[in-house]
């Protein structure tokens, strides 16, 4: 199952849209987001604490369980989207492991739920490697899927969507 969409840096740097807290708030504090994981993966909540906000500068607000159900997935977004705070950043991290090839059934489901969270919800698919450990969200992700990943996603058109690693890049890539 795939999450997420990507898009070139400049639309979206060209469009305003932008990581920073809103006028006047502390830069260097970390965003809130919505952290998407699929039901396959148990997730390590401090290492997936780590690994957002040193890559993306995020902190997890909700983490909600998806499995691939579009209608049942939307919902549990809406409900995390309704518990946030007035004013606060809209982002939405999707979980993917990066082997899972992003397949047309993956890619309508994170279309679908880029459009449950909203235009206005900065979107980020958030790959992982194959665990060489159960539950690890620092596995290395091969440049060769990331760039798989980083066209699936761009194909979906979405200027506010893009593909992040979570993992450690991967002895290939070094």
């Amino acid at each position: 199952r795939a999450y997420g969409i990507a898009a070139p840096e400049e639309p979206a740097a060209a469009s305003g849209f932008t990581d920073s807290p809103p006028g006047g708030s502390d830069p260097g504090a970390l965003i809130p987001a919505i952290v998407a994981v699929p039901e396959e993966i148990t997730p390590d909540h401090e290492a997936l604490k780590r690994q957002l906000g040193s890559r993306l500068g995020a902190v997890p607000a909700a983490v909600i369980t998806v499995n691939g159900d579009m209608d049942a997935d939307a919902e549990k977004l809406a409900q995390a989207l309704q518990s946030r705070q007035p004013g606060q950043s809209r982002r939405l991290v999707i979980i993917q492991e990066s082997w899972q090839p992003p397949i047309r059934e993956n890619l309508t489901w994170i279309r679908h739920m880029k459009q449950a969270a909203g235009p206005e919800t900065g979107a980020i698919v958030g790959l992982i490697g194959k665990p060489e450990k159960a539950g690890s969200f620092a596995a290395p992700v091969p440049e060769t899927e990331r760039i798989i990943w980083q066209q699936a996603v761009n194909s979906l058109g979405d200027p506010y969507t893009r593909v992040e690693v979570l993992g450690e890049k991967s002895r290939e890539n070094r």
